[in-house]
Order: structure tokens, then sequence, then C-alpha cells
């Protein structure tokens, strides 16, 4: 064991542990190449043609999140309610940010097994400034 970490999170406490064990690759069923361009319309796109939509935990998510957030405001400041309305509102951004993990996970793996070459953009994002007079 390499090293043990307790997390906090809206859930509850996590304890992690790190072991050092060798890992064998997973077989690849696939031989074929593909090139992948991720990006906000879609998912990803790669260079077949074949886009894979963006699922928008989000946005699915935003109506009960937005009345776990009013709640929090109908609650007294410093009282046991406000404190539960805010973890109840935690919780439900977690689950948002559990699902958008799990989604790009189980993408990437099936993506990963089905081709021998997988190829992918790396951007170098530079903000620039324009001023107008």
């Amino acid at each position: 064991m390499k090293r043990v970490r307790l997390v906090r999170k809206s859930d509850g406490y996590y304890c992690q542990f790190v072991f050092d064990i060798e890992i064998k690759p997973e077989q690849r069923t696939g031989n074929g190449e593909i090139g992948l361009d991720v990006g906000l319309k879609f998912f990803y796109s790669d260079y077949n043609g074949h886009h894979e939509e963006n699922p928008r935990f989000l946005r699915k998510a935003e109506k009960a999140i937005k009345n776990a957030q009013r709640q929090i405001y109908k609650k007294e400041k410093g009282k046991n309610q406000r404190r539960k309305a805010i973890q109840r509102y935690a919780r439900k951004h977690l689950r948002v940010s559990r699902q958008r993990n799990e989604h790009s996970k189980r993408l990437g793996r099936c993506v990963y097994k089905a081709n021998s070459i997988v190829a992918y953009e790396d951007l170098f994002v530079v903000r620039t400034l324009v001023l107008r007079k």
C-alpha cells in the first residue's frame, strides 16, 4: 500500500487506498484507426463522420437543482434545515459530476477497445484580448 486518503464529498466520507500492482492491459477487439475531435456541439466527432451527442446532464437536472437552490433561500441562516437543504443541493451537483465522469469513461473505453490506434487533437487554447477604439 502506498497511500491512504480520506475524502469528504457531499454524500459522505470516503477512504481511498492506493496500491502498487501490476496491471495487464485489456485486449483490443478491433484493429482500426480513428481520429477524434472533441468539441462543444458534439461530445466527440471522428474522422469517419460519426458524431457522439453531448448527454447534457446538467440541462436535464437543472429544474431539480433550481428547486433545491430555492429551498436554501427559504430557510433561516444558521439553522439545521438550511444546512440540510445545502447538502441536498450539493448532492444534486455531485450526481451530475459523477454522470459526466462515468459517461466519458464508458465512451472512452469503447473507443479504445474498438480501435488499435486512437489519435486526438491536443489544443493549446490562448485567450486573446482585442481592443477596439
